[in-house]
């Protein structure tokens, strides 16, 4: 889990911010704190990153373990969620595409939902 916290922070700090050759990046805005990340959040970063890849958008992981959040038991807190920037997305329907991708990619444990302003990702087992 270490090794995929460090991948997750270096890809901030690849040349070009980050850049892949079809253009898009992966970047954690500067306030992120990836303090105790579970693995399943991890892997679903990656998941939703390569979503994003496939679009030619820029990820960018808003919030993980930081920030205020309108739950006061928000999964953030326990390191089992995560926002991803949406304002870079050129189109509404783009945006649409995109979010349903993310969630048909990830399991029934995962809750992916479209907020105003970002997309949230949770990770929430079903028993």
């Amino acid at each position: 889990m270490v090794i995929s916290i460090q991948l997750l922070i270096k890809a901030r700090a690849l040349p070009h911010r980050g850049r892949v050759g079809d253009g898009a990046f992966m970047e954690l805005k500067q306030s992120v704190k990836p303090l105790g990340i579970k693995t399943e959040i991890i892997l679903a970063v990656f998941i939703a990153s390569e979503v994003y890849k496939s679009f030619e958008v820029d990820f960018v992981i808003t919030s993980i373990s930081d920030g205020k959040h309108a739950q006061q038991h928000s999964l953030h807190y326990s390191g089992n969620a995560f926002d991803i920037r949406i304002r870079n997305i050129p189109e509404k329907q783009m945006i649409d595409q995109i979010f349903l991708e993310i969630r048909r990619r990830l399991t029934k444990d995962y809750q992916v939902i479209l907020e105003s302003t970002h997309i949230h990702i949770e990770y929430q087992p079903v028993t």
